[in-house]
């Protein structure tokens, strides 16, 4: 899953730690600093995510495309670093992809 943050050093935590609370957790959590003036990237280095770090701001979008070039799986979720997770979110998202037929296992 890939998390872009921007400022988001005040609501990381609680982002991550709704996706920690899901029924199926997700195979990697790398969150994409865009350059953020603030706390982020400590937020980030005191949790258990890969972080990777922009040298400018480039916006939502090329975060979220940084962050899928170094994902490993096959499916990418996103999360802005200011939401939370309902703890069910992966679980019923990836019943939703297997029953629509996207998923081939």
């Amino acid at each position: 899953m890939v998390i872009p943050a921007f400022r988001a050093a005040a609501f990381l935590g609680e982002a991550i730690a709704s996706v920690r609370a899901q029924t199926v957790q997700p195979g990697e959590v790398i969150v994409v600093d865009d350059c953020s003036p603030d706390d982020t990237v400590a937020v980030a280095r005191t949790l258990d995510v890969t972080l990777v770090e922009s040298t400018s701001n480039g916006g939502s979008a090329r975060a979220r495309n940084i962050g899928i070039a170094r994902a490993s799986g096959s499916i990418v979720a996103f999360l802005d670093a200011d939401d939370m997770w309902h703890p069910r979110h992966l679980e019923l998202s990836l019943r939703a992809l297997d029953e629509s037929g996207a998923i081939l296992c």
